[in-house]
């Protein structure tokens, strides 16, 4: 790539730029699982991005020739041992999400790689994520960089005509 991509903190002055993001996410997800996800109004959008900014997750933003083009958010997780369970740190991915118009261009693994420079910085043991399966463009990525599968979620609906509420 010609250009150099720089990944940044976010910050107040980039919500509409995150709302762009977060609207395309959610219209990719809505349409490939209308069952899950809903598509949002930009309004929805910046007023989601604005909470989540305010909460515990760091944001980052992948910005190429002075445009916001991806973002990460990331959350970093200690968990103590306890019954079944071994101890654990890690970093975990939530919202990732490049431009569709800017995707193919090595700027989700830019972020990718900048979670992994998070965690190895703050001394914790991996970086996690979830990914839903019709995301398989996505999926290939994180395989390429790494990532294996844990573990995975599984759902079945359920039948519920003839059924009355009580």
């Amino acid at each position: 790539m010609s250009q150099q991509i720089e990944i940044r903190a976010a910050g107040s002055n980039d919500v509409e730029s995150l709302a762009v993001l977060l609207g395309e996410l959610l219209a990719q997800d809505s349409a490939a699982v209308p069952a899950v996800f809903l598509a949002a109004t930009r309004d929805e959008c910046v007023d989601h991005v604005r909470e989540l900014l305010a909460g515990k997750s760091e944001f980052f933003v992948a910005v190429l020739a002075g445009e916001v083009v991806g973002m990460i958010s990331l959350e970093e997780v200690h968990r103590p041992a306890r019954v079944g369970w071994q101890a654990a740190s890690y970093v975990n991915m939530h919202l990732i999400a490049v431009l569709e118009s800017h995707r193919r261009r090595g700027i989700g693994t830019r972020l990718i790689e900048h979670a992994r420079d998070v965690a190895r910085k703050r001394g914790v043991g991996g970086v996690r994520l979830h990914v839903w399966e019709h995301n398989e463009a996505a999926r290939k990525t994180y395989e390429a960089l790494g990532f294996s599968t844990m573990s995975r979620v599984m759902g079945m609906n359920v039948d519920l005509v003839g059924l009355t509420q009580k």
